[in-house]
């Protein structure tokens, strides 16, 4: 005989609770479906899925900056949790605000070390979120990384501004594919002076260089921003990623250009004709008559009587109509 469940004179307190467990047991088929797709996912996926509930940063945090101007946010990295030993006692505010207590490269005029920049990243990591900072290697692989970088500016750069470079194809110690501008007198002496240190007539430096190639390397000048200026506006040399760096060096002053004025103005140094004098003289009657700009002569002012706007006749005539107008009106 099946069960008729409680009997109608039980009291509803005395029926027994549902116990709560720790996990609600569903059988719904949309939860059992979604298990199932979140388990054919690789074990890669679903750790990053799981990682990111305890993100305390927006992952689309930069796209939306890009539509929109925000403040700053404040940093979201909080005290960690004390432990017994107190290793993570720390005051995150205070780690992060020494990354701008470490001078920059500009103002020192040195390049960076590990040293250096170990302790830029460590602030911004923690600005960033990373509780545990960077790896041991990460300075090491940055400060290569720079390096590289402008090494690779620096032979774009001079590629385009310099000329008569060391070696047969003009790239000795610049990497391959990289080759300078030879002129032919250059070239021809170049290739004599190897024949004859071929045959032990001529001796290299201690560079390593041959007298043409050495004496080549005295004459050339030093680098400056208007070989930069001119290496830019040819094609881009790897600048493209700091747009207020290149906007910066294309459209401002050229060096000495403040100074020297009329260097870029006129050309060979040379006023033009008539900049001092912008009016053309003719003689007419024995005199001279200064043209304006439009080739008409300047009317000759004529002693007449003064007049003053708004007192012709014409003028009053409209004034005493008014007045016999409000006069009419009044009466």
């Amino acid at each position: 005989m099946p069960d008729q469940g409680l009997a109608p004179w039980v009291s509803a307190n005395d029926k027994p609770a549902a116990t709560t467990g720790t996990k609600p047991v569903s059988g719904d088929a949309t939860e059992r479906r979604l298990k199932g797709d979140v388990m054919q996912l690789p074990t890669r996926d679903r750790r990053r899925i799981k990682d990111l509930v305890q993100n305390d940063w927006d992952p689309h945090e930069s796209i939306s900056n890009i539509f929109a101007d925000t403040r700053r946010k404040l940093s979201t990295v909080t005290d960690a949790t004390p432990t017994v030993g107190g290793i993570n006692n720390m005051n995150f505010d205070l780690e992060i605000r020494k990354r701008y207590a470490q001078p920059l490269a500009v103002e020192s005029g040195e390049f960076p070390d590990i040293n250096m920049i170990s302790g830029r990243m460590l602030p911004s990591c923690y600005e960033a979120g990373l509780v545990n900072g960077h790896t041991v290697d990460a300075p090491q692989f940055l400060s290569v990384a720079v390096e590289t970088f402008i090494k690779e500016v620096l032979t774009q750069v001079f590629s385009r501004t310099r000329s008569n470079g060391p070696g047969e194809s003009g790239s000795a110690g610049f990497g391959v594919g990289t080759t300078w501008i030879q002129t032919h007198k250059y070239k021809r002496q170049l290739e004599y002076e190897e024949e004859a240190a071929i045959r032990g007539e001529i001796s290299r430096d201690k560079s390593g260089l041959l007298p043409i190639e050495s004496r080549a390397a005295s004459e050339r000048g030093p680098l400056g921003m208007s070989d930069l200026r001119l290496s830019l506006e040819m094609a881009d040399t790897g600048m493209a990623q700091f747009p207020v760096l290149m906007t910066q060096v294309i459209y401002g002053y050229r060096e000495g250009e403040l100074e020297n004025w009329d260097d870029y103005t006129w050309v060979c140094d040379q006023p033009p004709e008539a900049y001092t004098d912008e009016k053309h003289d003719s003689e007419a009657n024995g005199g001279h008559v200064f043209e304006l700009a439009n080739g008409y002569p300047d009317a000759m002012d004529i002693d007449t009587e003064a007049w003053w706007e708004g007192a012709e006749s014409q003028d009053a005539d409209m004034l005493d109509g008014i007045l016999d107008s409000c006069l009419a009106a009044g009466s």
